[in-house]
């Protein structure tokens, strides 16, 4: 499906990357290339607007939710521990632009940052297309709903928060959907997203072998074009900085799969007390960003 610059909403666009995908393939090789980040590098053809300078792909494969509703992604689950660190640092942050309330985490998984939120003192709710995510998020509380945000009976003006931890890059319409999150936000309430940041340094010399270029991203960011699509949609951009995760080596080993040479070497440590390691790193090519509805 072709699609026009969801920004400029425009159709004339540079080819970065050619596809390379097999649209023979059958389902199950598909939706595991959309769970496995580090599975492969099958992609298909990401364009650049030549107003905007959007990064995305063009054009888009079809049915692509219904993809997600079958993913299960344990690699997530097991990485628990050193997410629940990170979300830990996120909802802090959070409190320092915005009192304890309603909170709404799109794309929520197993529902990992809502147990944070919850034991922060947060109303919280969430959203998972993938029935094995929303089946685990529903044990943390009875809010979630397996469906997308337009599908929810939601009233508006109802949430404090709205967070988006690496989901914006995978929604087939980001339009649609911040338009939604704006009107069930509160008057000058809060969006909080995470999403890779193409315009860094280290996306620039990585290239095509950037870790984030894969087949599940659909639109790629930077600071200019996620500050335009937010502001179109009615937000504010209030701050953009860089967004440092806390990982455990051995999980962390995995994303390299890609690189054979490299995970070959990297491989003993992963099956080593080494691989226990729990670190925070940051190599600035992932932003976190907070706007208000105005």
């Amino acid at each position: 499906m072709i699609i026009k610059c969801p920004i400029c909403d425009i159709e004339y666009y540079k080819v970065l990357y050619k596809s390379n995908l097999d649209y023979n393939e059958n389902e199950k090789d598909k939706v595991k290339q959309f769970v496995y980040a580090s599975g492969s590098k099958k992609l298909g053809r990401i364009v650049k607007c030549e107003k905007c300078g959007l990064i995305y792909v063009n054009p888009q494969e079809e049915n692509i939710e219904k993809l997600y509703e079958k993913t299960e992604d344990e690699n997530y689950e097991k990485s628990k521990e050193s997410r629940a660190i990170t979300f830990k640092r996120d909802i802090e942050y959070i409190e320092k632009f915005e009192k304890r309330g309603k909170i709404l985490d799109m794309g929520c998984s197993s529902g990992i940052f809502l147990e944070v939120a919850k034991n922060n003192g947060w109303d919280i709710y969430g959203t998972e297309l993938s029935e094995w995510g929303y089946k685990k998020a529903k044990k943390i509380t009875p809010n979630i709903f397996n469906k997308k945000l337009g599908d929810c009976n939601i009233k508006n003006d109802f949430f404090d928060v709205v967070t988006m931890w690496d989901l914006i890059e995978h929604l087939t319409n980001p339009n649609e959907e911040l338009e939604r999150v704006y009107k069930i936000l509160k008057k000058n309430g809060l969006l909080v997203l995470s999403t890779p940041n193409i315009g860094s340094c280290f996306s620039k010399i990585m290239g095509i072998k950037w870790l984030n270029i894969i087949r599940m991203h659909i639109f790629y960011f930077d600071k200019k074009t996620i500050k335009k699509i937010l502001e179109k949609n009615g937000f504010k951009v209030i701050k953009i900085k860089s967004y440092p995760r806390t990982i455990i080596l051995k999980y962390a080993i995995e994303w390299l799969k890609p690189y054979k040479r490299i995970y070959k070497t990297m491989e003993f440590i992963k099956n080593s007390k080494i691989g226990e390691l729990k670190i925070t790193v940051n190599f600035m090519d992932s932003m976190i960003v907070f706007a208000r509805k105005i």
